[in-house]
């Protein structure tokens, strides 16, 4: 019963526009590469042939920044865009960490 409980309240905290299939993939490896402070960029990305086509990743990289779910920061090198959570993300993710954590007490 903890886990419909959890599903609710992550139902109830979601304030971005939902993600597509693909589109949670890439935002879980953008998320992972964002908490270890390493860095992805949309060319890394890209050449991750197992997630989709770099024709569709681009596609949903675009979709996903529309809508709110991350933003491009550049680099060095100005050919090269990094790949960052928003804060409305971040806050998302945090949200949904506090209601694992509630979940499994």
């Amino acid at each position: 019963m903890r886990f419909l409980q959890l599903l609710k309240v992550i139902e109830e905290t979601e304030m971005l526009e939902m993600l597509t299939p693909v589109e949670e993939q890439m935002i879980r490896i953008i998320a992972i590469a964002n908490d270890r402070r390493q860095r992805l960029s949309v060319k890394d990305l890209m050449s991750m042939d197992t997630i989709a086509s770099p024709a569709t990743i681009h596609k949903n990289l675009k979709m996903m920044r529309e809508k709110g779910w991350i933003f491009l920061k550049d680099t060095e090198d100005a050919r090269r865009k990094q790949l960052c959570l928003t804060p409305q993300a971040m806050s998302h993710f945090d949200r949904i960490g506090k209601a694992i954590k509630r979940s499994v007490r």
